[in-house]
């Protein structure tokens, strides 16, 4: 996907997007390592919720800049 996309991004777009995407594979790491651990943990709810949070707006920055660069294309 990275090669399809690359020739229509700006810089300030890949710069994002080579900063939100290892964002979002750590976040998904954490998320599975803490799913692993059960809800024995102290905190596990809020830690489960903020892991949530912290994948929609990782969606949202990827997202973000594809659809400005498709209307700028238009």
């Amino acid at each position: 996907g990275w090669s399809f996309l690359k020739p229509f991004l700006q810089g300030k777009e890949k710069k994002v997007l080579m900063i939100v995407i290892p964002l979002q594979v750590l976040e998904n790491i954490a998320n599975v390592v803490l799913g692993e651990t059960g809800p024995f943990l102290k905190d596990w709810l809020a830690w489960t919720q903020l892991l949530l949070l912290i994948d929609v707006i990782c969606c949202c920055a990827v997202l973000f800049p594809i659809v400005w660069s498709i209307k700028h294309l238009r």
